[in-house]
């Protein structure tokens, strides 16, 4: 659902680039100093909406379920046939 309806957002979102998304994949959290209050975040990558993430103390943290993790890992450095990384 947020996929579809993430777009929409206004607040609350990261956009994050491919080295950021290899860092999150890999279960590390990406330092941000977003000027937001702890809580959930809107990820998205070229403007695409990939999931939510959290945002504790500057560092932001994957919610992405492990099954969408394995599929953007998988694409990630194949970007011609990624529906993520257009």
């Amino acid at each position: 659902m947020i996929q579809i309806f993430g777009r929409m957002a206004t607040r609350a979102t990261f956009e994050i680039d491919e080295k950021e998304l290899s860092r999150l994949i890999a279960g590390e959290a990406v330092p941000t100093n977003l000027n937001l209050e702890n809580g959930y975040l809107i990820l998205s990558l070229k403007n695409h909406v990939i999931g939510l993430g959290l945002l504790i103390n500057g560092e932001v943290r994957s919610q992405i379920p492990r099954k969408e993790l394995r599929f953007l890992s998988r694409d990630a450095g194949d970007q011609k046939s990624s529906s993520f990384l257009i």
